[in-house]
């Protein structure tokens, strides 16, 4: 594409995540947010004070003529059915993770990226946020030495008021893993690559037995160089773990580690030293800044659907594992 001109985008989805999408579309120097899709008509007064055209169909969206870019933050369930209705419509697509809720639809996300040649991006905000760049380029540095230890999670407090707690509601038991360790597992692939198993238990109502909403993951990740990685993931903490201790990111090496943001290494008398400062959230400026410039300039997003779509693939593989008591072969991309 051209510089001159900028990057037409359609929001899909107008709920807190996607309405703060639209926001910076609207705001970005090199986007135009032309269109704006939701179900619930009241939310069309959102879509007209950011000069949006509003529809209810997201199919709709994916034909408008006058049109770049659609960018999905629907229910998880339907990721995979608004992405590809853009894609094949020949629009490039940002997606929130995670990518796809099953791995036939990973696949199919990846195949049309692939049979396309369309920008296809999945919301790992993690990997536009300094601290976690730069944990990437000391793991590739190779400071840590032979890494054969790895862990991440997500331990959150979505039950910390009446009005979260009816958010979640009956069908997103597990959601905690489902939804948010992609987070952490992204990151830990980021840095490793593909884990290729997984073993896994879990359970549900133990915090909250009055909320089928609560459930919590435990899983084992295995590399095909042997390192180990566990990764968790819940709603039901007490208090927002993850978010005040980077994720709980932390890498274990032959010659040093990195423990939630930390390098710890001989060289400095195994004094924690901090890599970068952490912001407990993690606004989605930079996200929509790299998918825009990823498109204009020509060049791959900080996370694309085969990226995307392997991490999901690997929570999907998590869950399978905890449901079946046995360790799943992760069917990587």
């Amino acid at each position: 594409m051209n510089d001159y001109r900028k990057l037409r985008v359609a929001v899909v989805g107008l709920g807190g995540n996607g309405s703060s999408f639209a926001r910076l579309y609207s705001k970005h120097p090199r986007a135009d947010l032309v269109a704006a899709c939701d179900l619930r008509k009241e939310r069309s007064d959102f879509a007209s004070s950011l000069g949006a055209t509003f529809l209810t169909d997201y199919r709709e969206i994916a034909e408008l003529e006058d049109l770049d870019a659609v960018s999905v933050h629907l229910p998880d369930r339907i990721h995979a059915d608004a992405a590809l209705a853009a894609i094949n419509a020949g629009k490039h697509v940002f997606i929130e993770k995670p990518m796809a809720t099953t791995i036939e639809d990973c696949n199919a996300i990846i195949d049309a990226m692939d049979r396309t040649g369309l920008s296809v991006a999945v919301g790992q905000v993690l990997r536009t946020k300094n601290l976690y760049k730069r944990v990437k380029e000391v793991v590739d540095s190779g400071a840590l030495g032979t890494i054969y230890y790895c862990e991440g999670d997500y331990m959150v407090h979505e039950f910390s008021s009446a009005e979260k707690a009816a958010k979640v509601g009956p069908t997103y038991s597990l959601q905690g893993f489902a939804c948010s360790a992609t987070h952490p597992l992204d990151l830990l692939r980021w840095y490793l690559g593909n884990p290729v198993e997984v073993k896994a238990m879990g359970n549900a109502g133990m915090a909250y037995p009055s909320h089928p909403g609560d459930g919590f993951i435990a899983a084992l990740y295995r590399w095909s160089n042997g390192c180990i990685g566990r990764v968790t993931g819940t709603w039901a903490c007490s208090y927002d773990h993850s978010y005040k201790n980077a994720y709980g990111i932390s890498l274990f090496g032959s010659e040093a580690s990195i423990v939630r943001g930390y390098l710890i290494s001989p060289d400095t008398g195994n004094e924690p030293v901090e890599l970068a400062g952490h912001t407990p959230a993690h606004p989605y400026d930079d996200e929509v800044d790299d998918f825009v410039n990823a498109i204009l300039d020509g060049r791959r997003p900080a996370t694309d659907a085969r990226d995307g779509g392997n991490t999901a693939i690997a929570i999907i593989c998590g869950i399978q594992a905890m449901e079946s008591g046995s360790a799943i072969a992760i069917p990587n991309r």
